[in-house]
């Protein structure tokens, strides 16, 4: 668990939606209102928002607004700005709002802009935040005028949040004589005194915050492992006014560098905490960023290195905790044991500080003991059917409650066969005894990782159990205990399903798969308001087979009971079965066009092709004689033509429809009834005088290193293009293997990355250039990734005509691939068999090359092994397999069957037959090359 860190919120102004109080602290005032008898406050504002009436809020705003102004009081401008900005954004007017504050004659007082440009800075950063999705599809516009905020761009709203920010950065020296609790326009912190304890501290913290927000960055800035790693976490960098609005500077290295600057100050005044709470912050943020194992690693290292010199400092605590968390998050066997060992040392040295007590939060959620419980849905008697994950847990308590299925299915409130929630299996317990109560022992677990276990339920009779188990012996205390249950039904009947219509069902004997006949199955339907109605029933025959109509339920549940004496089986249509819905006939049209693009006023041949049947079965027949209506359909869904007619003796109809002028340009259709329909383009084109062409390199491109591409454009009369303009673009797309695309539950974010632009100019030959480096990250040579190199290319002559080329590289960190072709799955003994072998570069163009091949014979074992008895495979280190308990080593009972790769531990499983060099395998010549690899 990672430590909770302090509310940030004297670095964050306060929330712009935040109605119910009042956003500055400032005396009391009275201003100007349509009765100057009656002076306007701030509690009548404050009780006008309290209330909801905002336009009255505003308009009293207005009032202390123009009274401050004719005062001159500089704090109460800024209260009166800032607040007037709150209400009116809340209004439903956020450009407007801003834009006004932005437009408005500020404070000059010091301290009261630097309110104003703060609140400005954060009231853009939450605009873009609301808006997110809306602001990300504009173009940026380029004019001289100062345009609306509407039209701005994600870029250039982050870049003017910035400004503000770095204005009110350069006053930094002036700032840092202010302490925090002196200015009003912040809510309070709760960090212990002498922690972020300036302006300053304040301001740059906010600024930082904002660049190294990554959702605020431009596609070339997510290039974060481009950066200098070592600089980020020494903190180094100009923090000028010039280098901070150099665009071309990352946004990670500018708040670095400004983390990086107040640390030093704190140090020069001799503040550890605040110099230490610098140091973790800017730590913090490169984290974020950078995330790789290495770069992990490097931050740990260095968070090591740094703590130290502050061990006196009761903000050391902090440190530990964070450092702690660090190593917590590692995979390594110790990982945990080293957490706990940090934690432990910082809580012991400050037990009463902020520090100490993240510490403890730490340390007792590693030791917290824990456990889970998996079974398999229906095993035969005396089987480890029972899976226990468990961490810190000495022993633990299990009991085993038998369920009557038929009173289950009496039930007006069934929603399932095994109770579910704590207070239906509360309810089990209380109304019944135990069918058996036993207490496992738990072997240790010194890593403080979860571990395996497996157990036997000590059940004799078969049934549908419930199993309940309780980290103390005292089932029905929750304090300090929790309950965890999950059913079982012990038999030796196994219900199989083929789908189709009707579905076949089979009951087979669960010890050997062998037909279990004279079993009856019942039918159930649930609709959730009622108790299951029983809808049918039938026997299987000596195959142990019945046939069963296919689930057809709209918004009900369908299920199965097979019983046979004390034996029950399971089966839940809705969730096991396809739903098929009604099978009817269905009538379709395929439509057909001479083309695929049309000018206005061309003529569009179409052939329609009619026929019947059902899918379920793949019987489709042809429709001779069917009426047809045909139509074309503009952009808008308008029909502007229709015609109608009948199929011929083999199912088809022809026709045209005449593009008319004068409607909407794109994706027309044409329609047919019955259903079917096909998309045309209708553009106005002009025909092209030349073609632009993008050559391959002359040398083999390698990643990180520099490359060209050559281009030609020439005109079709065979001259070439010697003047105009070309513009370049290269974008790089990252492609993984299938089974390393989803990282968490969620797919990786593959997007095209622009990594290279530019300008270039053709010569007397209409030949140009476009150089780049593909760059890619050096610390993934392992993830199996290749990377696509797209340019693209628009070259414009000087009569306005632009031509577009395209040309994609596909590089990798291996430049050789082979393919084995398919040779089939089964081939007759004794007879040749010939397998190719293909070797290409990672375009699919040939390679030749050396490479090897071996031809291996399968050894089976003497009898069929069933997944679950199959060894798990041997920890990944020594140290890992020290901490393996029993269970770890064995498979789940409902394991599959593993990869052929994972089940091979050495040479004694496979037996070669055939082992060939590289001679023979590839034609051509045969020589050594840098970077390849062949697979076996």
């Amino acid at each position: 668990m990672p430590p909770r860190t302090p509310r940030r919120t004297f670095a964050r102004l306060a929330p712009l939606a935040l109605l119910a109080a009042a956003l500055l602290v400032a005396p009391e005032s009275g201003g100007a209102t349509d009765d100057p008898e009656l002076p306007v406050t701030w509690q009548q504002v404050e009780s006008s928002t309290r209330d909801g009436r905002l336009e009255e809020a505003a308009r009293l705003v207005e009032g202390l607004l123009a009274a401050a102004r004719a005062d001159g009081d500089d704090a109460e401008i800024a209260r009166a700005l800032v607040e007037r900005t709150r209400l009116r954004i809340a209004l439903g007017g956020y450009e407007t709002a801003v834009e006004q504050l932005a437009a408005a004659d500020w404070p000059r007082a010091p301290l009261a802009e630097v309110a104003v440009r703060l609140y400005l800075a954060r009231a853009l950063g939450q605009y873009q935040s609301a808006y997110a999705w809306e602001i990300r599809q504009r173009e940026r516009v380029a004019s001289d005028e100062r345009l609306d905020l509407k039209l701005w761009t994600a870029e250039q709203i982050a870049a003017e949040a910035r400004r503000q920010l770095a204005h009110v950065f350069a006053r930094r020296e002036a700032l840092g004589e202010v302490p925090v609790g002196d200015f009003p326009y912040l809510q309070a912190n709760d960090y212990p005194e002498g922690i972020r304890p300036t302006l300053r501290d304040a301001v740059s913290y906010l600024f930082a915050e904002e660049l190294a927000d990554s959702s605020r960055w431009s596609p070339a800035e997510e290039e974060a492992w481009r950066l200098d790693r070592a600089a980020l976490l020494a903190g180094e960098g100009e923090v000028t006014g010039a280098a901070l609005a150099d665009p071309s500077a990352h946004p990670l290295a500018r708040a670095a560098a400004i983390l990086g600057d107040l640390e030093r100050w704190h140090r020069q005044r001799k503040e550890p905490g605040a110099e230490l709470e610098a140091k973790l912050e800017r730590l913090r943020l490169v984290g974020q960023a950078l995330s790789t194992d290495e770069d992990r690693e490097a931050i740990r290292a260095e968070l090591e290195r740094t703590l130290p010199p502050f061990r006196h400092d009761p903000w050391w605590a902090v440190g530990q905790a964070r450092l702690a968390a660090l190593v917590q998050a590692g995979d390594s066997p110790d990982a945990l044991i080293a957490a706990r060992d940090l934690a432990l040392e910082g809580e012991r040295a400050y037990p009463d500080t902020y520090g100490g007590r993240a510490c403890r939060r730490i340390r007792e959620g590693i030791e917290a003991p824990a456990f889970g419980l998996a079974a398999m849905a229906a095993d035969a008697p005396a089987r480890r059917s029972l899976q226990i994950t468990h961490a810190n847990l000495e022993r633990l308590y299990l009991r085993a409650y038998r369920l009557d299925v038929d009173r289950r299915l009496a039930r007006k409130d069934f929603r399932g066969l095994f109770p579910a929630g704590e207070r239906e299996i509360d309810a089990l317990m209380h109304a019944s005894e135990p069918a058996a109560a036993w207490t496992l022992p738990l072997p240790a677990t010194p890593d403080y990782r979860r571990h395996r276990t497996y157990a036997v339920p000590p059940l004799e009779a078969k049934g549908a159990y419930l199993l309940v188990a309780s980290a103390r012996p005292d089932f029905y205390a929750r304090a300090g205990n929790r309950l965890e249950a999950v059913g079982y039904n012990q038999t030796d009947l196994v219900l199989l399903s083929e789908p189709g219509n009707p579905t076949e069902l089979r009951a087979v004997e669960g010890e050997d798969g062998s037909p279990a006949a004279g079993v009856e199955v019942v039918k159930y339907r649930q609709d959730w308001r009622t108790p299951p109605a029983e809808l049918a029933r039938w026997t299987t025959g000596a195959d142990g087979s019945a046939q069963i109509p296919a689930y057809t339920g709209r918004g009900w549940n369908e299920f199965l009971i097979a019983r046979r004496g004390e034996d029950v089986a399971f089966l839940d249509l809705r969730d096991g079965w396809r739903w098929r819905g009604d099978v009817v006939e269905a009538t379709r049209s395929l439509v057909f066009t001479d083309r695929s693009l049309y000018r206005p006023g061309q003529t569009v041949h179409f052939k329609v092709l009619a026929f019947s049947g059902r899918a379920d079965d793949g019987r489709l027949a042809l429709l001779p004689a069917a009426h047809l209506t045909v139509a074309l359909v503009d952009p808008n869904g308008e029909r502007v033509a229709e015609v109608q007619g009948a199929t011929n003796d083999f199912g088809s109809y022809s026709g045209e429809f005449v593009v008319p002028a004068g409607r909407l340009l794109g994706d027309w259709r044409v329609e047919v009834a019955p259903s079917g329909s096909a998309s045309i383009g209708v553009e106005e084109y002009k025909r092209p005088t030349f073609e632009a062409t993008l050559e391959r390199p002359a040398e083999e491109p390698r990643l990180n290193r520099s490359t060209a591409l050559a281009g030609e454009a020439r005109y079709y009369f065979g001259l070439p293009v010697t003047s105009g303009r070309v513009v370049w673009r290269v974008e790089r797309i990252v492609q993984r293997p299938w089974w390393r695309r989803w990282g968490w539950g969620y797919p990786i974010d593959e997007r095209p990355r622009p990594i290279a632009a530019g300008i270039a100019s053709l010569d007397a030959d209409g030949r140009f250039e476009v150089p780049f480096v593909p760059e890619a990250d050096e610390r993934q040579r392992d993830s199996g990734a290749t990377y696509l190199f797209r340019t693209t290319v628009e070259i414009t002559d000087d009569g306005g005509e632009t031509r577009t080329a395209e040309r994609s590289l596909r590089l990798g960190w291996v430049g050789v691939e082979a393919k084995l072709a398919d040779a089939g799955d089964f081939h007759l003994a004794g007879r040749p068999i010939s397998l190719e072998l293909e070797r290409t570069d990672l375009d699919g163009g040939p390679r030749a090359g050396e490479g090897a091949w071996r031809l291996v014979a399968l050894v089976g074992p003497e009898r069929s092994t069933l997944p679950a008895e199959l060894p798990e495979p041997a920890a990944e280190s020594a140290a890992a397999e020290r901490y393996r308990t029993p269970g770890d080593r064995l498979r789940p009972r409902w394991a599959q069957a593993p990869d052929l790769a994972e089940r091979r531990e050495g040479d004694d499983a496979i037996d070669p037959v055939h082992e060939l060099g590289p001679e023979g395998l590839v034609d051509g010549p045969v020589g050594q090359e840098e970077d390849t690899e062949i697979a076996d």
